[in-house]
């Protein structure tokens, strides 16, 4: 039995059926438009293959699921449904939040670092951009004391009174 169309590319399974040649594309793969050729088949744009705290992957005749940044192996990877990650928790792993004025609380994938009571983060502002100058809180008023901005921002400091001065 032989599915290989003369001068094409094809790679399949050859059956009979009812003395009919029968070509099928192997699992993970499908018939290209032109019926000449099997496609591997992107099982990442099929929806939620992966669990939400993974990345899929697509390979040839399958897929894998990735952990997320911030999250590691909760279980193995023989079922890919079944995986799951957990997140990291950084503010435990040390290195994080290392001022002494700050504490890191963690969240899911990340971690923030927020200024102890007492504590206020200093910041710049340029028309409505937070810019972090410095990854400390100072224990009072600073020299560019002004108006009141919001600051959240990834793996740094998060207030929601800071000093700030004006760019």
């Amino acid at each position: 039995c032989n599915c290989d169309p003369p001068g094409l590319r094809y790679i399949g399974n050859c059956s009979y059926v009812d003395n009919t040649k029968q070509c099928d594309c192997p699992k993970g793969y499908e018939f290209s438009s032109t019926f000449h050729e099997c496609e591997d088949i992107n099982e990442c744009l099929l929806g939620s293959v992966c669990p939400s705290t993974t990345n899929c992957v697509n390979v040839p005749g399958g897929f894998q699921c990735e952990c997320k940044r911030g999250y590691e192996l909760e279980s193995d990877w023989d079922n890919p449904k079944e995986v799951g990650c957990k997140d990291i928790n950084e503010c435990s792993l040390g290195g994080t939040c290392t001022s002494g004025t700050t504490r890191c609380i963690n969240t899911p994938g990340s971690y923030d670092c927020v200024c102890t009571e007492g504590y206020y983060a200093t910041a710049a502002v340029k028309g409505d951009t937070y810019m972090p100058m410095y990854n400390v809180c100072y224990g009072k008023k600073t020299q560019w004391e002004g108006s009141v901005a919001e600051a959240i921002f990834s793996k740094g400091i998060k207030e929601q009174r800071i000093p700030h001065i004006t760019l």
